[in-house]
């Protein structure tokens, strides 16, 4: 086959996937079910998931799952959109499993900078959380990190605390995209 013919062949291939993965990412919204979770879109290893309402615009956050090193899920980070104060200017709720040490605190390291840790809020059936309010220094740190780890004791094995790795891969996009109106 002549390369030029092949290299029209994979243009309109991608042209047309494209076109198509575009037309359902538009009718997502639309086939779920009120307050039912969808994915808007992705942003490296962040999510921005939405929950169906009747109002123009959807609730949304930006999220990623923390694996243990067997791939197992372990924590939840969730980035919120809410309305900052003089202080505070970014959110998230970060959700350990039930049997964290709660005393311990969660910690969260980015890069080489400096440990930061948080007092857990309450804990759910699903689990603890712990409530981050992020200055404008520690917002920049997120964008301009590559990865972060955040640290959990488990209860059972208060000696072996549990290093998780928080990937910022796409966290500046995502955050964006979450705060735009």
């Amino acid at each position: 086959m002549n390369l030029n013919i092949l290299g029209i062949l994979i243009f309109f291939t991608t042209v047309i996937s494209t076109f198509a993965i575009a037309q359902n990412n538009t009718s997502i919204q639309d086939q779920v079910e009120l307050g039912e979770t969808y994915k808007k879109a992705g942003y490296g290893s962040w999510t921005l998931r939405c929950v169906r309402t009747n109002s123009e615009i959807d609730p949304c956050e930006l999220f990623q799952i923390l694996r243990n090193s067997s791939g197992s899920p372990v924590v939840e980070f969730t980035m919120l959109d809410f309305e900052p104060n003089a202080s505070v200017i970014a959110g998230a709720n970060v959700i350990t499993p039930l049997e964290t040490l709660l005393t311990s605190q969660l910690i969260v390291k980015i890069g080489d900078k400096a440990p930061q840790s948080y007092p857990f809020a309450f804990c759910l059936k699903i689990g603890c959380v712990a409530r981050i309010g992020l200055t404008k220094t520690d917002l920049k740190k997120y964008k301009e990190g590559k990865s972060a780890t955040v640290i959990i004791v488990p209860v059972n094995a208060p000696d072996s605390p549990q290093n998780l790795s928080l990937s910022l891969n796409g966290f500046t996009a995502g955050y964006a995209a979450l705060i735009a109106k």
